[in-house]
């Protein structure tokens, strides 16, 4: 009689040393299930003592033992795969079905993704024993923790060692026929690097996919990839399953087109080789448009067509999976890569084509929307020597909601977590409110107001709701919404954008660029101008959302992009500090490009004619102003301490503010008219920008100073908490709303002038 291989799992005991673990089984039950669902440690996956995972199946151990429980269970069922996930290990068992027997295959994913252990027969029952054997242990190491919460935990777990002793195989299905090998596949472009790959099914694992969920099992066929240089020679065939090479290098094609946008000079890369250990390490030399094996000769690769060389590989791949099994298309591993690697695939087109501008547009000049500007008339004749604030009133609407306070249409708008508010700016009295948000936006008279379920379109004037939109049916992560040409809302999201109908929220169209994330928005004349962190800028007709032009810019958007003198601005982080990029709006051709040697923090001001750019350097502010003709007027360190500054214009310069209250204002040559220092005992947690009216910069820290904007020097102080928000009036009646949400309000109550 010959016997099998033993199998064992055995379980980590770290775990169980966890002090906050058993202080929560000494709170009571429901802690105790939260705290032992969230235990983590190792399973050993040991055959003849040998741990086939190499101490890589690592995650929460409550999961992980009933996962592997019920994958048994599957197979005894007659399932022919299942498949258990590790989380913090990176690895994946997959688990089949032959016969009387079990074959266990580990898949290490984290890359380079190599196959650490292949169809190790053991005896289904054998398996099914030792994983009742560790349901069972587990569930009773629960129990024995004690406490309130420890009794009966185990009950799930040794309810399934109940039903793993008591399940019998069922038969095996029918194996799924072996399929012909395909021979070496590669798009071929005369002057481009090339990536062959090979599938050697033999054993027809394609085709014994039949759905539904992920199998990964099904796809590790064996094989080769071959990648060539636009020489056509070899730089380096990889032996092992194409799915997990081919996913690595889809990967890597994605970090070599951020390298190239990036300017980096090269870019390493690391596949599995023989072994568990082995590795291939590559390099791409960008500036050289090379690649080579660690130790071998560099071959022509221009970074951007191995990218793409890399990307059609995968999207092919998956091609043949679903040309050999349908049902492959929907396998969450083939479904993924294919996504993944086909947006990439774009991303990179569009970088190798570069700008796409639309020709001459004729309707004139795009013109900017002209933001509320307070009066600059001093209050009276004479020289105002002090101010007088009364309290006028102080209320409550919760956290801050987007742009939280405003003065808009002979209404204060608060927004905040709590409730919506419109107030009479002279009493105070109550206009109309409405239910809390957690994101505000106001423009031209229209709220937009998002509370986590709904978007509503509301009247700011009436509070009337125009419409509602459920906000599961757009994109995700809504960050802002435009309002463009004729009425139309175009919600933000984080990789897409969607336009709604103005009169019903409906949605018009969507859109969604290659690789997009972290994208901002303007509106510009008949178009919605989108750009994307992965590095363009896109112009969209407001009406259909067709693409009329595409510029590529010098690094992500530092802030939205906005209109300024008839041209579009884009202000962009890069690394060497920032660029200032101005355009044609309408045809997108580009007008300018001025460098900075500060990393951009915030919007740019305008101010005097010029352009304010807030920024850093080594964690110090730095201001610079910019010519709207294309030149960079100046830059200038504030002598503020560190951190971000925020920028307010005047008359004749800027008045520049750090978190904590401090200030400075300068001239339109940059140069230090007067500062002012603050240390309040609790700065705000935003640093909220000064407002300059009336020949009066209004400054907030702990309350709101006021100053002769000429000279700096103190004329009152308005008590209103500490702003996280700050609006005033042409007569300096101020209103703000602090974070927790308390709204103040405050009258000038009087004002002294002394006539020459």
């Amino acid at each position: 009689m010959t016997l099998g291989p033993v199998f064992r799992i055995r379980l980590g005991s770290s775990w169980k040393e966890d002090p906050s673990l058993r202080a929560a089984f000494a709170r009571g039950r429901a802690a105790a299930r939260l705290a032992a669902a969230e235990a983590v440690d190792a399973l050993a996956l040991e055959v003849d003592g040998v741990d086939i995972a190499a101490g890589r199946a690592e995650g929460t151990l409550l999961a992980g033992v009933a996962a592997l429980g019920q994958a048994v269970l599957r197979l005894l069922a007659g399932a022919p795969r299942a498949e258990v996930h590790f989380s913090e290990g990176s690895v994946e068992l997959v688990l089949a079905r032959r016969g009387a027997d079990a074959l266990l295959t580990v898949v290490a994913l984290d890359r380079p993704a190599r196959v650490l252990a292949r169809d190790v027969e053991v005896e289904l029952p054998e398996l099914a024993r030792a994983a009742r054997d560790a349901a069972r242990a587990l569930g009773d190491e629960l129990g024995a923790l004690g406490g309130p919460g420890g009794a009966g935990l185990g009950g799930d777990l040794r309810q399934l060692a109940a039903r793993l002793d008591a399940a019998r195989p069922a038969p095996e299905p029918s194996p799924a026929a072996g399929s012909a090998s395909a021979g070496p596949r590669a798009r071929r472009r005369r002057g481009a690097p090339t990536c062959a790959f090979e599938l050697r099914d033999d054993e027809g694992l394609l085709a014994t996919y039949r759905g539904p969920g992920p199998d990964l099992g099904s796809l590790l066929a064996p094989g080769r990839v071959v990648l060539r240089g636009s020489d056509g020679r070899e730089v380096a065939t990889l032996d092992g399953p194409p799915f997990l090479v081919l996913r690595d290098l889809a990967a890597f094609a994605g970090r070599l087109a951020d390298a190239v946008r990036r300017s980096e000079r090269s870019a390493p890369l690391s596949l599995a080789g023989r072994g568990r250990h082995g590795t291939v390490a590559l390099r791409c030399d960008l500036a050289a448009g090379t690649l080579a094996r660690a130790g071998g000769p560099a071959h022509p690769a221009p970074p951007l067509l191995l990218a793409r060389a890399l990307l059609e590989a995968a999207v092919d791949f998956c091609g043949v999976a679903a040309g050999r099994n349908p049902w492959q298309a929907q396998n969450g591993w083939v479904a993924e890569l294919r996504a993944l690697a086909a947006e990439r695939l774009a991303h990179v087109q569009e970088l190798l084509e570069g700008d796409r501008l639309a020709a001459a547009a004729a309707g004139g000049r795009v013109r900017s929307r002209r933001a509320r500007r307070l009066p600059r008339a001093p209050l009276g004749p004479g020289q105002v020597r002090r101010l007088s604030f009364r309290q006028l009133f102080r209320g409550d609407v919760g956290a801050p909601a987007g742009f939280g306070l405003a003065l808009e249409g002979g209404l204060v708008l608060a927004a905040g977590a709590s409730a919506v508010l419109a107030l009479d700016p002279r009493t105070g009295a109550e206009r109309w409110t409405g239910p809390g948000a957690r994101q505000a936006w106001l423009e031209e008279g229209v709220l937009h107001l998002e509370d986590g379920a709904r978007l509503a379109q509301v009247d700011a004037g009436s509070g009337r709701e125009r419409w509602t939109r459920a906000v599961a049916e757009l994109p995700e992560g809504g960050t802002a919404v435009v309002r463009l040409a004729g009425g139309v809302a175009l919600w933000v999201g984080r990789e897409s954008v969607a336009a709604l109908e103005p009169g019903t929220g409906r949605v018009l169209w969507t859109a969604a660029p290659p690789a997009a994330r972290a994208l901002r928005a303007t509106a510009a004349g008949p178009l919605a101008v989108v750009g994307s962190a992965a590095g363009f800028l896109y112009a969209l007709d407001a009406a259909s959302g067709r693409a009329t032009w595409r510029v590529r810019l010098p690094g992500p958007l530092a802030a939205a992009p906005g209109l300024h003198a008839g041209a579009l601005l884009a202000l962009c982080v890069t690394d060497l500090g920032g660029t200032l990029l101005a355009l044609d709006p309408a045809t997108g051709r580009r007008r300018f490009e001025v460098p900075l040697d500060a990393t951009p923090t915030g919007p740019l001001v305008p101010f005097a004619g010029l352009l304010g750019v807030p920024g850093l350097v080594a964690g110090d502010p730095v201001v610079a102003a910019v010519d709207p003709a294309g030149a960079l007027a100046w830059e200038d360190a504030p002598p503020l301490g560190p951190g971000p500054v925020a920028l307010a214009p005047t008359a004749g310069g800027l008045l520049v503010k750090t978190g904590a209250g401090a200030c400075l204002a300068l001239d339109r040559a940059g140069a230090a008219l007067w500062s002012r220092a603050e240390e309040p005992a609790a700065p705000p947690e935003v640093n909220v920008p000064p407002l300059a009216a009336r020949g009066v910069a209004l400054v907030p820290g702990d309350g709101v100073a006021a100053l002769e904007l000429a000279t700096g020097r103190p004329l009152g102080h308005a008590r209103l908490g500490a702003p996280a928000r700050l609006a005033a009036s042409a007569e300096l009646d101020l209103w703000a709303l602090d974070a927790e949400g308390a709204l103040f309000a405050a009258r000038l109550a009087s004002h002294l002038s002394v006539i020459d």
